[in-house]
């Protein structure tokens, strides 16, 4: 605070009047000095001229302000800031007001607030200072762009008439909080408001008072924090992923049925990536054959082994009816992944429909359910492709994006692997029972003495000799 003392001159430059604040400030009573000049006060000659000038100049141009210095009653010098006014009675005589202030005082108030300027209108931060009606009385410019509010429309309104409803509820809540408890709020993460762009928000609350405790409001800051945001979620994503890659390599790799291993692909990628998948392998994968020494065309058999969805209905039956036999063309989605092992994303109504073959009734299915996005990713081994993984978002997902269909190739090599593996002891599995078959007798040998006809051993009809003993 800068206490601000009054004295009252003639033109002459005779104290008229000396305030109670003067005398605290100075120490000189108002009886000692009243009548006296205030060149009395200066101790420097030379600054008994400047007064001097300062009382022409005021007199000629109304006003006058600088930096003095007067002895107070223990002779110490203090320096002054002096304000000088001309002033005029009823009766036209002229007086000068002169308004004293510690200079030392409002040097380090003229700190302050230029540090509290520098703080407030040019941090990165947004600032700002509320009431005890939650009503904004300061907001800086970073904080105005980052709620996409104008400064003017802030001041005098509270958050609830500045962000839309939802934003402005949760923030409301807790500026309530922080008043009416006193415990501030430190690094709370909430979305950006819509009006504003997207993004995350940490805000930080706590409540101002006086010396005397008298509660003024509260201050807020909010950062944005949105690189941090998604650098953690990222992280915390990555992490996600690498456990749903363990736990499907667990769950398979002890796995020796295609059948199988198809339907654990389908369900590890369904909440958690997907809303819908589909495992189609080849008929050769399936049933244990070699594979195929040639590119596949819409001649290739395969089959729609292993099915995952987040709801039932007929439209999810149509679309991922297990064991379905899968027809597409050549320049189809389908037709496109098996030919050249490269996974597609796809997205808009065009992308989404070629995925089979015209009319295909899967694709209408789809569409009823509201997939918006889709992936087609191969599964490979040895270089072959030997089936699809197909995974599709509905809804209000966000689709799916680069880093997605990374992951779904990485999940897809992984199972193409297993995949393989199952097929190559299906068929050791069946030429080993080929092999069991081939070493048994194909004919039933007749034993020694057994007659066909009757089915009566001789040896039992014939009578036996007593002399002999033979038949």
């Amino acid at each position: 605070m800068v206490k601000v003392a009054i004295a009252i001159l003639d033109t002459s430059g005779r104290v008229v009047l000396w305030s109670p604040a003067a005398e605290e400030m100075l120490g000189w009573p108002s009886e000692v000095l009243v009548g006296r000049r205030i060149g009395q006060l200066i101790p420097d000659p030379e600054l008994v001229g400047q007064a001097e000038r300062a009382i022409r100049e005021t007199l000629r141009q109304g006003s006058w302000h600088g930096v003095t210095r007067l002895k107070d009653r223990d002779g110490v010098n203090v320096p002054i800031e002096v304000r000088i006014s001309l002033l005029v009675d009823g009766d036209g005589t002229p007086f000068l007001q002169v308004t004293l202030a510690d200079a030392r005082t409002v040097a380090a108030v003229e700190r302050d607030l230029a540090v509290r300027d520098a703080l407030f209108e040019q941090s990165p931060l947004g600032i700002a200072i509320l009431d005890t009606d939650l009503r904004y009385t300061a907001v800086n410019r970073t904080l105005a762009e980052m709620n996409g509010v104008a400064l003017e429309d802030h001041v005098g309104r509270t958050t609830g008439e500045t962000l839309p409803e939802r934003a402005a509820d949760e923030i409301t809540a807790i500026q309530r909080q922080v008043l009416a408890t006193g415990e501030p709020v430190i690094d709370v993460t909430l979305a950006a408001p819509v009006t504003a762009s997207s993004g995350f928000r940490s805000i930080s609350y706590s409540r101002m008072t006086d010396r005397a405790g008298r509660v003024l409001g509260i201050s807020g800051t909010v950062m944005d924090v949105t690189e941090r945001y998604r650098a953690v979620s990222k992280v915390e994503h990555a992490r996600r992923r690498l456990s749903l890659l363990n736990e499907f390599g667990s769950r398979v790799g002890d796995l020796l049925d295609a059948s199988r291993i198809a339907q654990e692909l389908a369900g590890a990628v369904v909440p958690r990536l997907a809303d819908y998948s589909a495992v189609i392998l080849l008929q050769a994968v399936a049933h244990g054959d070699d594979l195929p020494r040639h590119g596949h065309d819409r001649r290739t058999s395969l089959l729609q082994l292993g099915t995952a969805s987040v709801q039932d209905g007929p439209e999810v039956e149509a679309m991922l009816r297990r064991g379905a036999r899968i027809t597409f063309s050549e320049e189809s989605a389908f037709g496109r992944v098996l030919r050249t092992g490269i996974p597609e994303l796809l997205s808009g109504k065009d992308e989404l429909a070629d995925l089979s073959y015209p009319g295909d009734p899967k694709v209408q299915a789809a569409q009823d359910l509201g997939v918006h996005s889709r992936l087609v990713v191969p599964l490979r081994a040895r270089g072959i492709v030997i089936g699809l993984l197909v995974v599709s978002r509905a809804g209000y997902r966000e689709g799916f994006d680069r880093d997605d269909l990374a992951f779904a190739v990485e999940l897809a090599d992984r199972a193409g692997s297993s995949l393989d593996n199952a097929r190559l002891y299906a068929r050791e599995r069946t030429a080993a029972l080929t092999l069991q078959r081939t070493l048994l007798p194909q004919q039933v040998p007749q034993p020694p003495g057994s007659r066909s006809p009757t089915g009566t051993c001789p040896a039992a009809a014939a009578p036996r000799s007593a002399a002999t003993g033979s038949t």
